[in-house]
């Protein structure tokens, strides 16, 4: 179960309305206080609607859709997986040991599988 508390509005909401990574408009953007992004943009460059996702110093990965509702379904769906990686995510990466990298490497083989 996700937990919202986690989750805020990134850069306090200001960056909605602004241009996001794919030249649309954000809509959407949201920020998990462990290190995460996941921005929601309408009129990109390469879909009407794409989410980004970001765990920082981990991964970035977009994802493209047609209509709204189905983006919106997703990006939250996305952030319950994001929060489980970013369980497993040492807060200084000098502390992970090369198992806990294998296994960070795999969550986020899976995820980007799960969220193609």
């Amino acid at each position: 179960m996700i937990n919202k508390l986690n989750w805020y509005d990134y850069d306090e909401g200001y960056s909605v309305g602004t241009s996001g990574s794919d030249g649309g408009l954000i809509v959407r953007d949201e920020e998990h206080g462990f290190g995460a992004r996941v921005t929601l943009e309408e009129d990109g460059s390469s879909a009407p609607f794409s989410i980004t996702c970001t765990i920082y110093g981990w991964m970035s990965h977009a994802r493209f859709f047609p209509d709204e509702d189905e983006a919106n379904r997703e990006f939250d769906e996305m952030k319950t997986d994001l929060e489980r990686i970013l369980s497993i995510v040492p807060a200084d990466e000098a502390d992970a040991d090369e198992e806990t990298l294998d296994e960070i490497s795999d969550e986020i083989s899976e995820f980007v599988e799960r969220f193609p």
